[in-house]
Order: structure tokens, then sequence, then C-alpha cells
């Protein structure tokens, strides 16, 4: 499934791997072989709010749907979640502690998304430069892939 969107949905696919801190081997392991996820916003809202939601998708289902604020201390189109929330990611439960989706417009291409798993381990969209990186604190920009 590639990026896509529609009627207020944004699908993104995430499928590489920025090194930090502790990535589970059962992420790391699926992604290096190839294999991605895909992460379902509903983007209705804008521009009060986005929220991730719990629709499964491609080898991922939030355990709940959560809204990502705007960031309002940057001049780029920025939303994040922080907290926790439990996910079913390649078949294994994961736990994300941060979302970071930074775009607009109706079209895929104009989004990129970073979804960090514990305390450093992030996984992006392909997409995902510096403008998403930087909302992860010490997480390395290199790539697996």
């Amino acid at each position: 499934m590639s990026n896509q969107t529609n009627a207020g949905t944004l699908v993104l696919k995430l499928d590489t791997i920025t090194l930090g801190i502790g990535c589970p081997a059962n992420l790391v392991g699926p992604i290096q072989d190839g294999a991605s996820f895909s992460v379902p916003f509903d983007t209705s809202a804008i521009p009060t709010s986005i929220t991730l939601t719990n629709a499964a998708q491609e080898n991922f289902t939030a355990s709940q749907a959560v809204t990502l604020l705007p960031n309002q201390a940057t001049t780029e189109v920025v939303w994040i979640y922080t907290g926790t929330l439990g996910a079913t990611v390649f078949g294994q439960s994961q736990t994300i502690t941060k979302v970071v989706l930074v775009g607009s417009g109706d079209k895929p291409a104009g989004w990129s998304c970073g979804i960090s798993f514990g305390s450093g381990c992030v996984i992006a969209t392909g997409n995902a430069g510096d403008e998403v990186l930087s909302h992860f604190g010490d997480a390395s920009s290199t790539e697996v892939r």
C-alpha cells in the first residue's frame, strides 16, 4: 500500500529506520527486509487537530485514536502527539511515545511522518528529513535501509 489520501484520511507508509537507542528487533528486522507499515490519520479537523486513528492498516493498528496538536513553536506545519500509545506493528505489541507529522495539502507527497518507539528508535516515511527528525531530540538521522 502506498501513501494515499481520501475524504479527510491520510495514510502514510513508514519504511525507514532512524537509528537511536533501543530499536526493537521485531521492528528492525522486517523493515531491513523491505517491509513497511501504514499509519492512518484523520485530517478533517485541520487546522485545529489531526487524529491518528485506530483503523487497522497494513501491518499497523493503534490501540486507540489519539490527537496530534499543532506545534506553535515552529514556522513549519508540524503536528505532534507525545504520550504512551499501544500499537500492534508487524503483529507485535509496541509502545509509541511520540508521533510527528509534517506537511500540508491533500497529496501524500506533501506529508512526512516519524514515530518514536521507546526513548530513541524512530521509524519514518522515506521522505522524512530534518523537519521531522529535529523533533525527536538526539535520534540520529542515520538510515538503516
